[in-house]
């Protein structure tokens, strides 16, 4: 017969919080990579899009993160990670940019192909205009702690650019699905 472990009450809880970060990106992820195929919705067909921009932004982020970490500005608390790394990054922080961008995406597809997010443009222009303004002006308030300051300025300019410079049509979309998301993250 073969032996088992048993796990103490105490063992358990750790093993469960060691899971937790893991358990939020795949729990983040089942529900949009299911209804993916759906035949009202057919996410799938966007897969060869999606991917290949994913992963360069994924490594965008990833070395971001890494040079943070390095610099010493923050770090992973080892109690909700499993310990498996990549390139001094947490198997879980690498999933992140995977799994949440997946679900994300596919939220603003699944939105916009039901639903009217368009805004008019005036409000978009004059909300886009504050917003941009806004990130900036707090990017430099923040000066001295440089992840916050670098994040919303590189935010703010992000934001600017693609409105006035690329010209994009879907900002305010892409805003309304943000807002839309930012429930169940706040919870």
């Amino acid at each position: 017969m073969g032996s088992f472990k048993v796990f103490s009450a105490n063992e358990k809880s750790q093993l469960h919080m060691k899971l937790l970060y893991l358990l939020v990106d795949l729990c983040t992820l089942i529900v949009p990579l299911l209804f993916s195929f759906h035949p009202k919705i057919k996410f799938y067909k966007s897969w060869r899009f999606f991917f290949p921009a994913n992963v360069t932004v994924a490594i965008i982020f990833i070395s971001w993160d890494a040079l943070f970490v390095y610099k010493g500005i923050w770090n992973f608390n080892s109690n909700y990670i499993t310990g498996i790394y990549f390139y001094n990054q947490p198997l879980e922080e690498i999933l992140f940019f995977i799994c949440i961008p997946f679900s994300c995406v596919f939220t603003y597809y699944c939105l916009d192909k039901f639903y009217n997010l368009a805004w008019q443009p005036k409000v978009e222009n004059i909300f886009c205009i504050s917003f941009s303004s806004i990130l900036l002006l707090a990017g430099f308030i923040f000066w001295d702690r440089l992840y916050t300051s670098s994040t919303l300025i590189s935010l703010g300019l992000t934001c600017f650019a693609l409105k006035f410079l690329a010209k994009i049509k879907w900002f305010g979309n892409i805003i309304s699905v943000y807002a839309f998301l930012l429930i169940p993250f706040l919870l």
